[in-house]
């Protein structure tokens, strides 16, 4: 309980550079995922179950990442005029 409370007060306080921090992580894990099912769908194995999969998934995922920081940006430009 005091871990949730102190993440809130973190997040209160700076949430916007927080946001920034977990924004690629989260596109990381997502494209991880969506790169790991891909392989899992095309060639039937099991999720993460080959190195193929892995590879995969790590390459998208950092290709995620990078664009979910950089479209961010587009994002808020565009949105600022």
């Amino acid at each position: 309980a005091l871990f949730a409370v102190l993440l809130g007060a973190a997040i209160l306080l700076a949430g916007y550079r927080f946001f920034l921090v977990m924004l690629p992580i989260w596109g990381f894990f997502g494209g991880l995922w969506l790169g790991a099912y891909a392989v899992t769908l095309i060639f039937g194995t099991g999720f993460l179950a080959t190195t193929t999969g892995l590879v995969v998934g790590f390459v998208v995922g950092i290709i995620t990442a990078v664009l979910s920081y950089l479209f961010y940006m587009v994002g808020v430009l565009i949105i600022a005029g």
